[in-house]
């Protein structure tokens, strides 16, 4: 297996950071990387994939510090964030410095250890000394008290855990009447899928979905998109466990399971749908996004 030498998070001690590919793994991904290389067509699709997903996640971190920056006064009084299954921690510092709220202590919390020593260089590097970090499985029950959060960030999360709902519910638990989460997940059928037009490949896109993608270092599975809704859907089901919707964002028009986003032409058509519907107002268009980013606030 590869490795990398780390700093523990819970102290200095250095320590080996194993990656979860042999070197034969890495050496067949090399194998077919040059293959790629030499194709012209599968550099064009690979090529118009890659600037489809790096705006994908461009955009939903834009999104997110505006959603947040817009209701700063909400959230003003807070003094315990949480980013749940933060993974590398690539959203806090963004979020963190959006909201600018002096005494905010923010906690990182994933499954991963590895993932979370590269949080701490992050953190290094941006020589901040509120925000800890905690190994964790989110998916289970969240490890704090009732009401001991006043804000919850979990993007690009939720839809990996089976039990949504149960999800859900503990993050409605931690928060106090007045607390808020933040949350990013697909919106997922949506118009621009085949999924969305066909009962057989929504069955498919789900069964999928069940089989473990990988697992963590203590042999916890790890799924992939095993829990998606629509963007009323997920409303619904927070307004279920007390979670009321205050404010929302539009995600990109498409990011995965879109046969136009392999090609050139579909990558123009991308960019300027999303420029039509950035000039209309947001009430309108927020169903037309492969994303939801909203802002709930506890009853």
């Amino acid at each position: 297996m590869a490795s990398l030498t780390f700093v523990s998070v819970d102290d200095d001690t250095p320590g080996q950071l194993v990656l979860s590919e042999s070197n034969e793994d890495i050496d067949r991904r090399l194998d077919a990387l040059t293959r790629i290389a030499a194709d012209p067509m599968t550099r064009e699709r690979n090529l118009t994939l890659r600037i489809c997903s790096d705006y994908y996640w461009f955009r939903k971190r834009r999104e997110v510090v505006d959603l947040v920056r817009a209701n700063r006064e909400r959230m003003a009084h807070a003094h315990h964030l949480v980013d749940l299954g933060c993974g590398y921690a690539f959203d806090i510092w963004a979020v963190l410095d959006a909201l600018s709220v002096d005494g905010l202590e923010a906690e990182c919390v994933d499954i991963s250890r590895s993932n979370l020593e590269l949080a701490r260089a992050r953190r290094d590097f941006h020589r901040v000394d509120n925000v800890s970090f905690t190994v964790h499985d989110v998916a289970k029950t969240l490890p704090w008290n009732d009401g001991a959060v006043d804000i919850v960030y979990a993007s690009e999360i939720v839809e990996h855990i089976p039990d949504a709902e149960s999800f859900v519910a503990e993050c409605g638990r931690v928060l106090p009447s007045g607390g808020h989460a933040i949350i990013t997940t697909p919106n997922e059928p949506n118009l621009f899928q085949l999924s969305y037009y066909s009962r057989k490949r929504r069955a498919e896109h789900e069964r999928r979905g069940q089989e473990p993608v990988r697992y963590a270092e203590d042999g916890t599975p790890i799924y992939g998109h095993i829990s998606l809704k629509t963007n009323r859907q997920w409303d619904k089901l927070f307004a279920k466990h007390g979670m009321r919707l205050v404010d929302f964002r539009r995600g990109s028009v498409w990011y995965g399971a879109t046969p136009a986003r392999e090609s050139l032409p579909g990558l123009a058509v991308m960019f300027g749908l999303n420029g039509v519907l950035d000039a209309l107002p947001r009430r309108l268009t927020r169903n037309v996004s492969d994303q939801l980013i909203a802002l709930y606030e506890k009853r």
